[in-house]
């Protein structure tokens, strides 16, 4: 199956090329636009960058696919597999929201930590598709890492949206082209809007994380806690965005704080994600 899991390679990496090719549309859109032009004129470069990114976010789907096949097991047993697996995941999110609304002027700003994130995997976290960790070898694979990776998916996205609010906020009516780029998005209310929501469904998914691998540990530890150094992350960012969705509710912590907190909320899931595997000893360091 490695010549397979070589397709799957070579589809990732494709789909890194097309994000890449999509940034410089996107990058030259921007760079045409004025502060006068109208919103509605032709743009042949954004359409460009759509295409395309729906193009690669294709390839990287089938390149999760065929890494799953050629390992005889579902593709997010390890970091490699589960970075491409929420990459995947966070940009069909994009592309649902962007056919609601028009999203063309920031897409510059998905294409670009797409293509990163997506070289990352490849460069620092790719791993051979030469089956998993016994330990891993349990249905317990296809419920925690599936709601851990929607989880992260819809946390990124609520960060992006949190930083567009933040972003058409401080714009505000300067009537510039920064203004006139993100006129086409929703109000700052209809983000932030947007992003609890996100948060909220996060949330409840990253809740069953938590509880899903207590109870997998269990199994596979005879213990549901053990003070990991993931297990306290996990719980860390829990606590984050249990306190942004209180604050939110019963405090009245609206605009910049709220979007402020979301992106304190995604760094510590990009911390646990990353940073404990590399700095710190865990029993999840395998993954």
């Amino acid at each position: 199956m490695q010549s397979l899991a070589q397709v799957s390679t070579l589809l990732v990496y494709a789909a890194i090329a097309a994000f890449v090719v999509a940034m410089i549309a996107f990058a030259v859109d921007l760079s045409g636009r004025s502060a006068t032009r109208a919103q509605d004129a032709r743009r042949p470069a954004a359409g460009i960058g759509m295409t395309v990114t729906y193009l690669g976010t294709v390839f990287l789907g089938i390149g999760v696919i065929t890494r799953g096949i050629a390992g005889g097991h579902v593709p997010w047993s390890n970091m490699y597999e589960f970075t491409i697996s929420f990459t995947f995941v966070a940009l069909v999110i994009y592309l649902v929201l962007a056919r609601k609304w028009d999203l063309r002027d920031v897409g510059v700003f998905v294409a670009l930590p797409a293509s990163l994130i997506l070289g990352l995997a490849v460069v620092v976290l790719y791993t051979r598709s030469d089956g998993i960790a016994p330990i891993l070898n349990h249905y317990w694979l296809t419920i925690h890492v599936p709601l851990a990776i929607g989880a992260v998916s819809v946390f990124g996205i609520a960060a992006f949206i949190a930083a567009l609010q933040l972003a058409k906020d401080f714009a505000g009516d300067n009537h510039g082209l920064a203004t006139k780029v993100l006129g086409a998005l929703p109000s700052v209310t209809a983000l932030e809007r947007l992003a609890h929501r996100l948060v909220a469904v996060g949330f409840v998914l990253w809740t069953f994380t938590i509880v899903a691998g207590a109870i997998w540990a269990n199994s596979a530890w005879t213990r549901p806690w053990g003070w990991d150094a993931k297990e306290v992350m996990s719980f860390v960012v829990w606590v984050i965005y249990a306190t942004y969705l209180h604050a939110r509710s019963t405090r009245g912590w609206d605009g910049r704080r709220s979007a402020y907190l979301i992106l304190f909320g995604f760094a510590g899931v990009l911390f646990n994600m990353f940073g404990i595997n590399y700095f710190f000893d865990s029993m999840h360091s395998y993954a």
